[in-house]
């Protein structure tokens, strides 16, 4: 075997295998450091919307708690008014998308169901009134527990709306 040869097979081939070896460590060492961060990051990310979140939420639930006792401490309110109310709460925050106040039956004005609903459109604000017959939807249904748990405690709230929402 020549000088030639042996230099290349004990000498460079050795360091070439090291070059590989030191190749794949670091590539392995850079994969998991990157992967590191990116979930460091991605979980403070998740944290700080979860907070933002969570306050938003807390602070439409009392707004709506506010509402509620304040209605019911004001039964003679007309619709403007409550028109007003609602369309506060949808301006309160920017991810509230829509209000609305369920009435028990008779207490508005006589009237058997009224639940008016403001929503934000692109441009506007919208307006129906869930106990209206042809939506075909009855608040006052067991299974609707945003009205039921209220009515049957008889203590007003917009806490249940923004629990189902959490």
């Amino acid at each position: 075997m020549s000088i030639r040869n042996k230099l290349i097979l004990f000498l460079i081939l050795p360091l070439v295998l090291l070059v590989f070896a030191f190749i794949f460590t670091s590539n392995s060492f850079v994969q998991q450091l990157l992967l590191e961060n990116f979930e460091s990051g991605h979980n403070e990310l998740l944290n700080t919307h979860t907070q933002y979140f969570e306050q938003v939420l807390r602070n439409g639930a009392n707004l709506a708690d506010n509402s509620a006792s304040f209605i019911k401490d004001n039964p003679n309110l007309d619709e403007k008014k409550l028109e007003k109310i609602l369309k506060d709460i949808i301006r309160s925050e920017k991810v509230i998308y829509g209000a609305d106040i369920a009435f028990e039956p008779g207490v508005y004005k006589g009237r058997e169901r009224f639940a008016p609903f403001y929503f934000e459109t692109k441009d506007t604000v919208g307006y129906f009134d869930l106990s209206d017959s042809k939506f075909e939807y009855d608040y006052r249904q067991e299974k609707h527990k945003w009205y039921n748990i209220p009515a049957t405690t008889k203590n007003p709230t917009g806490q249940n709306h923004f629990i189902q929402a959490s």
